[in-house]
């Protein structure tokens, strides 16, 4: 048995006294001071930042690629709905009972809608500082100019559901729905051109050089 042999306490005292020592020497090791951090990353050469410069260009050439070709989608098919509504007896009718009776909200023309009229009539009057402000971007002087050629809604007769049923009439609400559309297709037009020639423009950029203004639309 172990407790018989005469060896067995010397080694396993000397077993033990082994282990504690590499005990004792891992827990007292100093440990490695870490490497101070530089302080400046290294400084990229000119054609790694030139190469990066190009890389940004590009994408952001794709998205305003393809937000311009959507929002000339946009203004095209706006054009469509005024021109159609112009021609369309049926379809006046529905907007003059909307101008009417939900202040011109139910249809989804924005230049009929009286409820945010005060915002449209506000820009006729506004100063370029305004419109910079606003819409991050300066107002094209042709679009500020036919802006402020708003038919305001104070100088027509707008009926309303109230006032039809007191059995008032000689309404103008049919004039003035005319006259804003007019004005807002003459506001698309302008806007589809100078999209256009954004679009033009992007597809000439050279990522090269500084990319050109960015084009807004405001109605």
């Amino acid at each position: 048995m172990l407790a018989s042999s005469p060896t067995f306490f010397p080694l396993y005292g000397v077993f033990m006294s082994s282990n504690l020592m590499a005990l004792l020497e891992r827990i007292n090791r100093q440990k490695e001071e870490p490497k101070p951090l530089e302080e400046k990353p290294p400084e990229l050469s000119p054609n790694l930042l030139a190469l990066m410069r190009r890389v940004e260009n590009r994408e952001l050439l794709e998205e305003a690629r393809a937000e311009t070709f959507l929002t000339i989608k946009d203004i095209k098919e706006d054009l469509k709905l005024i021109n159609h509504v112009l021609k369309c007896g049926n379809c006046m009718f529905e907007l003059i009972l909307d101008v009417e009776r939900y202040g011109g909200s139910k249809s989804g023309i924005s230049s009929l809608d009286l409820n945010n009229n005060e915002i449209l009539e506000f820009y006729s009057q506004a100063d370029e500082d305004d419109f910079t402000d606003d819409f991050e971007s300066p107002l094209d002087r042709e679009l500020l100019k036919a802006w402020r050629e708003i038919p305001k809604a104070e100088n027509y007769r707008i009926g309303n559901y109230w006032l039809m049923l007191k059995g008032e009439s000689n309404f103008e609400t049919e004039r003035f729905i005319r006259d804003r559309l007019e004005w807002h297709r003459k506001m698309l037009i302008i806007q589809l051109r100078k999209a256009r020639e954004y679009y033009r423009s992007l597809l000439k950029w050279n990522v090269e050089e500084v990319p050109p203004l960015p084009y807004t639309r405001v109605i």
